[in-house]
């Protein structure tokens, strides 16, 4: 052969057949995926006055250590030690 073969003119299509049962069988389209991780903590029950509690979320009093609550017109401002525990419960005036 002195001259390299010319490519095919046109380009070759697989042939297919039907599908098979397995290949149309889908499954149910799941529900939303949503990321999972851990559950944060619980929050913490902080009484800022007798017969008045609050929720302190995890981490106020553990890493910022301060939280301002409010519970009709009153605001509070709770601050926490570095164990999470109540350091003081000042009222705001408003």
């Amino acid at each position: 052969l002195t001259a390299p073969v010319p490519p095919p003119t046109t380009r070759r299509t697989a042939e297919v057949g039907p599908p098979t049962a397995s290949a149309t069988q889908t499954a149910p389209p799941p529900g939303k995926l949503r990321p999972m991780g851990p559950m944060p903590p619980p929050p913490i029950t902080v009484e800022v006055e007798p017969g008045n509690l609050v929720e302190v979320p995890h981490f106020a009093a553990h890493i910022s250590r301060k939280y301002t609550a409010k519970s009709g017109n009153d605001r509070w401002v709770i601050r926490f030690n570095h164990t999470g525990t109540v350091r003081s419960v000042r009222k705001k005036q408003v």
